[in-house]
């Protein structure tokens, strides 16, 4: 005996709206018309297929969550707020270096003598290059560590 009826009587005998039951049946790649007969297994794997993949996804979903929260109790990353941190903790003092360029060039250059200005900022460049290097090995160095 082969059980099969059409959407609109499997949507009353389950009690499942018709729209509900025909979107499953797309999903599941099945074709239906108007007044064809699906049979009890088909319409079956449509709507259970469909719970076991929310089932899978819901499964992956959790896995991909437990995976993040041992990456961030490890250190292997770090919030928004942290990484915006260390990164103004590291460029500020290089900002606030280029910043000043031009008003200690200006200080001790005249414009009138070139020599004087090349000078000044060779001065700022060899005291300032230090800084950078410093800040950057600082940070490899925490990042290191962590």
């Amino acid at each position: 005996m082969k059980l099969e009826a059409t959407v609109s009587v499997w949507s009353a005998q389950l009690a499942i709206k018709q729209e509900i039951i025909e979107e499953r049946l797309r999903l599941a790649d099945v074709k239906t018309r108007c007044g064809v007969k699906i049979p009890a297994l088909v319409m079956f794997r449509a709507l259970k297929g469909d719970l076991e993949e929310a089932r899978a996804r819901e499964a992956t979903a959790r896995a991909s969550l437990m995976e993040f929260k041992l990456q961030v109790r490890n250190r292997e990353v770090i919030s928004s707020d942290e990484k915006e941190t260390k990164f103004c903790s590291v460029l500020l003092p290089i900002r606030q270096l280029y910043l000043s360029l031009p008003a200690q060039a200006s200080s001790i250059c005249n414009p009138s003598d070139p020599q004087t200005a090349s000078l000044a900022v060779y001065e700022w460049v060899k005291d300032s290059f230090p800084t950078i290097r410093g800040e950057i090995a600082r940070l490899e160095a925490q990042r290191a560590k962590e």
